[in-house]
């Protein structure tokens, strides 16, 4: 992506490795939008009186049975972007660091079959260039590369750049979202800033709704969007103001919303109606409402690490259990399980569900420690 400030490769490569995906919203129906290592979980806590306050309609995970066996449907070069949509699931891979190719962006149908490559053309050359902040919307897939931002038809149709990364103005782009009408994303501007912008879909314009400043690296990992908000995490330096902020999608002054306990920013997700499951600083995942904002935060689990992935009143988080990585789920209603265990050695990175699939990115010890192969696993949920 040829963006403002030309970046190293190197700076590209900590990008990509940096760079996530998430969804959702305030008082309307929620879409999708971005996203690590382990922890372990809770069953649950989550009291009664608070629940009560907090989630207007509870509901439990129900009885998980034992563990599933992930099933390996991808092995090669890393994985760096991960999302499911249209039936399927869509995921990136880069051998950037081995040999300096361009990333390659494939899809699968959820049901099975075979991986199919989605070409896209490249708009800048020299680099290696991944697709990443993969996003599905209805019949189109969305994307982020080193020259801009992308879309593509699910089936590999119509692929078009619709905003140049000169345009963007940013050195990493951390979250996607999406509504009907525009792209939105949060990202590291100068100075270590968050800007939050909106892409046109129609005609590409790029417009800065919001800039929160940082003395260093800190908020915008992760982006919700509802009928008339944007919310994502983050922390302003002038003010102290840490936890989840919040912008009109037409533009006006960002401000902290919900403040979070521990600090927010490792990453969110969308729940139902309006609520956000959140990971902070402090490695615990809460559950909060954006139209009751001075309700206190539900926990739903604690040594809970990004990334996290929702299903509405269910959302799915990385543990461990010595050196063995697994996934845990937490329910609104209070009760929780482990719905998943990999090998010693592997890593998770990336996390996404369907409607009846919980899809895992990341690393497996497989190829040694020197050099890790990238992995997508799935397990029924």
């Amino acid at each position: 992506m040829s963006f403002h400030h030309r970046l190293s490769d190197l700076t590209f490569l900590f990008l990509l490795a940096t760079a996530l995906a998430s969804a959702t919203g305030c008082g309307g129906s929620a879409t999708q939008s971005t996203k690590g290592d382990g922890g372990s979980s809770d069953d649950a806590g989550v009291d009664s009186g608070d629940l009560a306050d907090a989630q207007t309609s509870p509901a439990t995970c129900g009885d998980a049975g034992a563990p599933g066996q992930p099933q390996l449907i991808y092995s090669g070069p890393q994985v760096m972007s991960l999302t499911t949509g249209a039936g399927s699931v869509f995921w990136s891979e880069t051998c950037g660091m081995c040999n300096g190719t361009a990333g390659t962006l494939w899809s699968q149908p959820l049901a099975g079959g075979n991986p199919t490559q989605l070409q896209f053309p490249l708009m800048a050359t020299g680099a290696a260039l991944t697709p990443f902040n993969l996003l599905v919307d209805g019949s189109t897939l969305w994307f982020v590369n080193f020259d801009g931002l992308h879309s593509i038809g699910v089936d590999g149709s119509n692929p078009r750049l619709v905003a140049p990364g000169s345009a963007l103005h940013v050195v990493q782009l951390s979250g996607i979202a999406v509504d009907a009408d525009a792209v939105y994303m949060t990202a590291q501007g100068n100075a270590w800033d968050t800007l939050v912008m909106s892409v046109s879909k129609a005609t590409g314009a790029v417009s800065t709704l919001a800039t929160v400043s940082h003395a260093g690296p800190a908020g915008g990992k992760g982006l919700v969007v509802d009928a008339t908000h944007l919310y994502w995490p983050d922390h302003d330096d002038p003010s102290g103001a840490d936890g989840i902020f919040a912008i009109p999608k037409a533009g006006g002054s960002a401000a902290l919303l919900i403040p979070v306990p521990g600090g927010s920013g490792a990453s969110i997700a969308a729940g139902s109606g309006d609520g956000i499951y959140d990971v902070g600083g402090d490695d615990t995942l809460r559950l909060v409402h954006t139209s009751r904002p001075t309700a206190a935060p539900v926990t739903m689990a604690t040594s809970a690490t990004a990334p996290i992935a929702a299903a509405g009143d269910q959302v799915y988080f990385v543990g461990t259990m010595g050196s063995v990585p697994s996934i845990q789920r937490a329910c609104a209603g209070g009760d929780g399980a482990t719905v998943a265990t990999l090998s010693a050695g592997d890593a998770v990175m990336l996390l996404a569900t369907s409607s009846d699939q919980l899809l895992i990115g990341g690393t497996t010890g497989n190829g040694g420690p020197a050099l890790p192969g990238g992995a997508v696993w799935s397990v029924t949920r």
